[in-house]
């Protein structure tokens, strides 16, 4: 048994912008992109697991579809139709936010999509010993998390997303990353600890082949094939104020946030920090404890 948690950004301007830039078929080509590698991961085995969470400015822990409760019965839920149906729930709702500048929250779900995979990981260890549990238990190794971004800012969680970032790669859990726009150098960290791959897809046509290509393959045999080429990963952090990579920053005593220069309020916890000591201004120079003399000027 395979899981698979896919996280896709939920913000309505992310989307809006895909759609200004690529035009009107941008929306429904990434759609049809992701129905399809869903379809795909859970028609290569019955034991596959899938769960697929929307993050966006306030809809933090969106659940979009759940394989574990896609059957109730005998009835048995269209996925595709679900996976849609879920998308337009969640852009219906982001368009209720008034704040168009605000940023989409990952931490939440992502933290979200990894207590999925350790429960998937628990109950397929706790199967009776025997051959189709060893079978399962071996596959429960290539379970991984899949992000779908829109943009390249992700400025407000620096130091969540880099423990959830560890935490993941302490459990063998693969996290790779599908940018459809410059990927955020945090996320490219985050395929660069855990193992996985950071693709950057230029247009929304080419979105399946790389899903299909490099992303459906369970991790233990993507040595078999060809894997893209890697670029260098900068480890540096952005700055939540200019979103830009610095190599000093002032950082917040209360949440680790990085900003480039000194803030009197923390934009992300409101802490309030003194003012720094300010150096004492020279006076100039007396001549036996009185005025400074001026030298006459020649002419």
């Amino acid at each position: 048994m395979a899981s698979v948690v896919v996280i896709i950004e939920g913000s309505v301007c992310a989307w809006g912008e895909m759609n200004e830039a690529h035009g009107d078929e941008a929306i429904p080509e990434i759609i049809r992109s992701l129905v399809a590698f869903t379809n795909a991961h859970l028609s290569m085995s019955a034991a596959n697991g899938l769960l697929i969470l929307g993050y966006g400015v306030d809809t933090s822990k969106q659940v979009i579809f759940d394989s574990r409760s896609s059957v109730k019965g005998n009835v048995v839920f269209d996925t595709s139709r679900a996976v849609i149906q879920g998308i337009r729930e969640i852009l219906e709702h982001g368009l209720n936010v008034e704040d168009s500048t605000a940023h989409s929250s990952l931490a939440p779900a992502l933290a979200h999509g990894l207590c999925y995979l350790n429960t998937c990981t628990t109950l397929s260890e706790a199967l009776p010993t025997n051959s189709i549990a060893t079978t399962e238990t071996k596959a429960s190794k290539d379970n991984r998390v899949l992000i779908v971004s829109m943009r390249d800012e992700i400025v407000t969680e620096h130091s969540q997303l880099m423990n959830l970032f560890f935490t993941a790669n302490k459990y063998g859990y693969c996290v790779d990353v599908v940018a459809l726009d410059n990927p955020s150098p945090l996320l490219q960290q985050a395929a660069d600890i855990t193992g996985g791959l950071c693709l950057r897809v230029s247009k929304p046509d080419e979105l399946l082949k790389a899903l299909m290509t490099h992303i459906l393959c369970p991790t233990s045999l993507r040595t078999s094939f060809s894997s893209p080429p890697e670029g260098t990963v900068d480890y540096r952090a952005a700055c939540i104020c200019h979103n830009r990579l610095v190599n000093q920053a002032w950082i917040c005593s209360v949440c680790l946030a990085i900003m480039c220069q000194f803030m009197p309020i923390c934009k992300v916890c409101k802490a309030v920090f003194p003012l720094p000591p300010q150096k004492p201004k020279k006076r100039p120079s007396t001549a036996a404890g009185g005025l400074a003399k001026k030298k006459p000027m020649l002419k």
